[in-house]
C-alpha cells in the first residue's frame, strides 16, 4: 500500500523536505472551490509534490446546488489542472460533502450522484473519481454505480474501511514533519 498526503491552502503545508522521509509516495492537491475558487496554495503545491516526483492528483470541493453548476465546476478546474502544466497520475476527485451548508440552501441530496457525472463531464476527460466520508456513500451517493465508473476515494476513520476504495483517507490526524494535523491515506497502485 502507498502512503498519500491531501492538501489544501487551509494546511499551510511547508513539511515538503519531509515527506520522503515520511514514506509518502503521492498528494491530492485541492485546486479549488466552488464556482471557480482557485486555491491560493495549489499551484505551489504541485510543483513541491512535482519535484518530489510524488504520484500526483487533485480535487475540486464542490459548492454546487444543481447538475448544471456541478458540471461548471468541472471546467473551472479543468482549466486550474490545464495551467500547471503538470501530469496527473492520480485521478481529479469531485468532493461534495458539506452537508450542512448543502441543507442551509435547500439542496435536493437526490441529485448528488447525477452531479459527479456533470462534474466528470466538465473536467473534459481528464480521469475523475469520487470523495466522500463513509455517511455519504451510505446516504447521499449510489456507491455501486459510483464504483463501476470511477476511482472511489474513502474517508473513513476506522481500523478497515466500510467500503472498497482505490484511495482510503483513514486519519485526519496525521503528522509530516512539522505539520499537524494533516489528512493520511493508502492506495493500491
Amino acid at each position: 500500500m502507498a502512503l498519500g498526503i491531501d492538501i489544501s491552502e487551509n494546511n499551510h503545508f511547508d513539511s515538503w523536505d519531509k515527506v520522503l522521509d515520511s514514506g509518502v509516495e503521492f498528494a491530492i492537491i485541492r485546486a479549488g472551490y466552488g464556482q471557480g475558487n482557485l486555491d491560493s496554495e495549489f499551484y505551489q503545491n504541485v510543483n513541491e509534490a512535482k519535484k518530489l516526483g510524488l504520484k500526483l492528483g487533485a480535487y475540486w470541493f464542490s459548492y454546487a446546488l444543481d447538475v448544471d453548476q456541478a458540471f461548471q465546476e468541472g471546467i473551472y478546474c479543468r482549466e486550474i489542472i490545464d495551467k500547471t502544466g503538470a501530469l496527473f497520475e492520480l485521478p481529479i476527485f469531485f468532493d461534495q460533502e458539506d452537508s450542512d451548508w448543502r441543507t442551509n440552501h435547500d439542496y435536493d441530496h437526490g441529485i448528488a450522484t447525477d452531479q459527479c457525472d456533470a462534474f466528470a463531464d466538465g473536467l473534459g476527460g481528464l480521469n475523475c473519481g469520487v470523495y466522500a466520508n463513509e455517511g455519504w456513500f451510505t446516504y447521499h451517493l449510489d456507491y455501486h454505480y459510483l464504483a463501476s465508473n470511477y476511482t472511489i476515494w474513502l474517508a473513513q476513520y476506522a481500523p478497515q474501511p466500510d467500503y472498497c476504495c482505490g484511495i482510503w483517507q483513514y486519519t485526519d490526524k496525521g503528522t509530516i514533519g512539522d505539520d499537524y494535523p494533516i489528512d493520511l491515506n493508502t492506495a493500491k497502485f
